[in-house]
């Protein structure tokens, strides 16, 4: 009989002859059973090294996500690039990745071992990337050395969700790729608006993103920017917009106004760093929060031709549609959880290990 602790309490299995009882149950099962030992990682390897069987199920939980940052993550990109038999198992088990190469000495390293390793991660579907490709040759695999391209070479076919958080041209992974969400940190100006529309438009990303989170400039007038971004993601559900002093009242106009623009859209959050702890001179909390009577007319004429349209929020204030359908205006303390089923999730810190608990699970095998 094998034993192992869970949340404080012993958990059994039993082994007859050779062959244990818990290997009658579905992998999917046996996998289900990894992710409940998952926060515990001793609990994690004892039940993987109780036998093949339940050592093959725990790999799709202990290795599906990867942090990639510092000393640490040399190492762990230089196993996976290394051709070995177990290294090109552990490849196929990797679906989530987060590059952190901010401020890093290691990070031309790291990044030229990303650019090999990247291609071998064939069931790669979450890729968060934190770096400055600018003048860095390391990131050709991502596209020419002039970023004058609307596209990557890098082939990942089941890729779905991307945040980059870096500089602007960064954006050129992304074009051309089946995506469903679209997260891009940088601060876009009126010429990089303009180029990323031009990248997205009739192309596969555009036709299949459905939450997008951007960031633009002061300068960039609303009424110009919400049809374009509206005909560019003709299925977009879910938007993150950030804008310094957005008006909301004229975001919502220009919303009203093109009864074809967005016709899927469910959510919408509005400058999300305006509930945060920032200073004032960053131009977020200067912006007026609109009361219900001069917001609500504009979000029931935005809803008359977009049924599935149910909450809109700028940082902790929400708008939403109630049984009667009107919207009604509410304040969250924690706005976080209203928004974390809804934009991020796959981009959640608490889905990625410390990159020394990842180094640590990959040189003990």
């Amino acid at each position: 009989m094998f034993k192992i602790r869970y949340q404080g309490r012993p958990l059994f299995i039993t082994i007859l002859g050779k062959r244990p009882y818990i290997l009658s149950l579905a992998n999917e099962t046996l996998i289900e059973i990894g992710r409940y030992l998952d926060p515990c990682p001793q609990d994690l390897r004892n039940y993987m090294s109780t036998c093949h069987g339940l050592s093959g199920a725990g790999e799709y939980v202990r290795y599906n996500t990867v942090v990639v940052s510092g000393r640490e993550g040399c190492l762990l990109l230089a196993m996976l690039v290394s051709g070995t038999h177990t290294a090109r198992r552990y490849c196929e088990r990797i679906q989530r990745l987060w590059f952190r190469g901010w401020h890093d000495t290691d990070m031309f390293l790291n990044s030229e071992l990303l650019s090999e390793t990247l291609p071998l991660l064939t069931n790669l579907r979450t890729l968060w990337i934190e770096a400055s490709p600018r003048d860095h040759p390391a990131f050709a695999a991502f596209g020419p050395h002039d970023w004058t391209s609307q596209s990557s070479p890098l082939v990942l076919p089941n890729l779905k969700y991307l945040r980059l958080s870096g500089e602007f041209s960064m954006h050129k992974i992304a074009s051309h790729r089946a995506l469903t969400e679209l997260d891009l940190n940088s601060i876009m100006d009126g010429d990089e608006f303009a180029a990323f529309l031009d990248s997205v438009q009739d192309t596969l990303l555009g036709r299949h993103v459905e939450t997008l989170a951007i960031r633009l400039c002061q300068e960039l007038d609303l009424d110009f920017a919400v049809p374009l971004l509206a005909q560019a993601f003709p299925v977009l559900s879910r938007l993150s917009f950030e804008q310094s002093s957005l008006d909301f009242i004229k975001f919502a106009r220009a919303l009203a106004c093109d009864a074809l623009a967005l016709p899927r859209i469910q959510y919408i959050l509005l400058n999300e760093r305006l509930g945060r702890p920032i200073s004032a001179a960053a131009g977020l909390l200067a912006q007026k929060i609109p009361d219900v009577e001069e917001i609500e007319p504009l979000l029931r004429r935005i809803h008359e031709t977009r049924f599935r349209f149910e909450s809109v929020g700028v940082g902790k204030v929400i708008w939403s549609i109630g049984l009667d359908g009107r919207y009604r205006k509410t304040t969250v303390n924690r706005r976080r959880s209203f928004w974390r089923d809804k934009f991020g999730q796959q981009f959640s810190s608490k889905l990625y290990p410390s990159p020394q608990r990842t180094f640590f699970i990959f040189q003990e095998e």
